[in-house]
Formats: structure tokens, C-alpha cells, sequence
């Protein structure tokens, strides 16, 4: 179980690297270049893993799955890990994660939609609770300053604060739909191999690399959001290799889990990367939150949690 916190803990610590970078790089960028450094981890430790038969999966692959796997990749890096980014870089992220941390909701929709799976009373319940937690932190942001939004820099005619809240729970929403669809696609992937395989962990990965660099090339902005001095690039190069490199080991970790303790219980403690997220924001963000922020982020965490815990009983 400490392995699974641990691995919570990557992840949550993930989201708080991307915000630090987001300082200086653009969003797009940021997306590229995490993910192309997480999949060179990857390469590096789970072809070693799987050659040395040093864990359960090996390079099984059939064109059925490999679809899935495409399908789901473009899903998540072009349309939810953009959107993450946008929403990271406009928000808080002790804000932006329990919004983003609702993917397993979109995971229990998209199974009943394209699966066929049925919907338990506590994922409904917990549906209906998690909503009502996004609510109240939509409404809450709304009334509070929001010190990292371009939109409101700069022009006294800026949208009102309402307005960026809204755009940052807007997009939260896009990614914790898209992150909740790619579970879906990866069941069905291995459904079609006869289980799950590094390959399919590679592809996914390589896949949004290749998606994302056509994007990168006919960009017409800068890397940076401003010019930046030779010991800030050096901050950034250093921040994206941790980033990508806690994202490639959350990866590993997560595929482990499963096989040791089942599905069920590593996303009941997966889903408590959010709470990580919020303790890292506060201690080095500087981060505030009202007691109603906080309490809206513990009602969404407690209807996620009630609705991953319904695949247990």
C-alpha cells in the first residue's frame, strides 16, 4: 500500500511541476516536452522490465489494439492534456487537480456508453456528489482573486473574474472527460490482445509525440512566455525532467499496482492525488485557499472516491 501512495504522491507532484514550468513556458510546449521526456523514461525502464521478464508485461500487440490505443492517445494528449495545461496555467492547481481528478466519473460514463458496463447506485450517488463539489468551486473561484490568470493581466477591461473561473473549470472538465476516456480505450486494446503489454504503454506515448509535433512546428509563438535568463532555462530544463520523469514512473507504478493489489483498490488510492496536489500548491506555490475552496475540492474528492469504491462492493 505504501507503493500505491507513493505513487499518488508522483502524481500529485506532477501537477505541481507543471504548474512551476508554466511560469516559463508556453502550454503546448509544456505538453510536448514532458510527454517526449516520460516516454524516453519509459523506454528506459519498461523495455528492461519486460526483456528481463522482471514484470508481467511483455510486447504483445494485434492491429485492433493498437487502433484502441491510437484512438484513446489522441484523445488524451491533443484534446485533454492541452486543455489540462490551459487550465493549470490560469488556475490554481490545488484547484485544478480535484476538478481533473473526477476522471474516474467519465471512466464509469464512457464504460456504460461504449462497454455497455452497467452504473452501481454509489457511482451515481458519487456522480451527483463530485458535481456538486465542481459547482461549488466553480462558484467559490469566481469570488476570489485568481493570481496566475493571463486574462485578467494588463487590460482594466479584462473579462471579470466569474468569467476565468468559469474557463478554468470548463477546462479542468475537457481533461478529466478526456483522461476518463482513455481507461475505456485501453480496456478495450487489451480486450483485443488478451492483455495488457509495454507495447501498448510505448505506443500511447509515442503516439501523442508524434501527434503533438506537426503542432510544435507550425507554432508561431515562442518556447517562453518571456524572455528568460541562462539559470531560469536551466530551472526549466531541470523541472521538465522531473516532471517527466514522476509521469513515466506514476506509469510504471500504476500497471504494477494493478497486477499486485487489483484495479479497484489502485484507483481508490490513485484518487487521492489530488489531496497531494493541494498539500505540494500550498507549501511551494504559495498557494491560499479559502475554507470553502477547501471544501469544495473535499466534496468532489469524496464523490470520486465513492464511485471508484463501487466497483468493490
Amino acid at each position: 500500500m505504501c507503493i500505491a501512495f507513493f505513487a499518488a504522491a508522483c502524481w500529485g507532484t506532477v501537477v505541481v511541476l507543471n504548474k512551476k514550468v508554466l511560469e516559463y513556458v508556453r502550454p503546448l510546449p509544456v505538453n510536448f516536452l514532458v510527454l517526449t521526456t516520460c516516454t524516453v523514461c519509459l523506454v528506459a525502464v519498461a523495455v528492461p522490465l519486460s526483456l528481463l521478464d522482471l514484470w508481467p508485461l511483455g510486447f504483445t500487440i494485434t492491429w485492433r489494439a493498437a487502433a484502441w490505443i491510437a484512438g484513446g492517445s489522441a484523445i488524451t494528449w491533443l484534446v485533454a492534456f492541452n486543455a489540462f495545461y490551459y487550465a493549470l496555467r490560469s488556475g490554481r492547481a490545488g484547484v485544478v487537480g480535484p476538478i481533473t481528478g473526477t476522471d474516474p466519473l467519465f471512466t464509469a460514463l464512457f464504460a456504460v456508453l461504449i462497454v455497455g458496463a452497467a452504473l452501481g447506485g454509489l457511482t451515481v450517488a458519487g456522480l451527483v456528489i463530485a458535481t456538486c463539489g465542481v459547482v461549488l468551486i466553480s462558484r467559490w473561484m469566481g469570488s476570489e482573486p485568481e493570481p496566475h490568470a493571463p486574462v485578467l493581466e494588463g487590460t482594466p477591461d479584462a473579462p471579470p473574474l466569474r468569467e476565468s473561473a468559469a474557463t478554468v473549470v470548463t477546462l479542468s472538465l475537457v481533461t478529466a472527460a478526456g483522461w476518463g476516456f482513455g481507461p475505456v480505450m485501453i480496456q478495450m486494446a487489451e480486450e483485443a490482445a488478451g492483455g495488457a503489454s509495454t507495447t501498448m504503454i510505448l505506443m500511447g506515448e509515442a503516439l501523442g509525440v508524434a501527434l503533438l509535433t506537426p503542432f510544435m512546428l507550425r507554432r508561431r509563438t515562442s518556447l517562453f512566455t518571456r524572455t528568460l535568463e541562462p539559470h531560469e532555462r536551466r530551472r526549466v530544463l531541470w523541472l521538465i525532467i522531473a516532471a517527466g520523469a514522476l509521469n513515466a514512473l506514476f506509469a510504471v507504478l500504476f500497471y504494477v499496482l494493478i497486477e499486485q493489489i487489483g484495479a479497484v483498490l489502485t484507483a481508490v488510492v490513485v484518487a487521492t492525488s489530488p489531496l497531494f496536489t493541494i498539500a505540494g500548491s500550498a507549501l511551494f506555490l504559495d498557494e491560499r485557499f479559502s475554507r470553502r475552496l477547501i471544501l469544495g475540492a473535499v466534496v468532489t474528492f469524496a464523490g470520486v472516491l465513492l464511485a471508484v469504491v463501487d466497483g468493490a462492493v
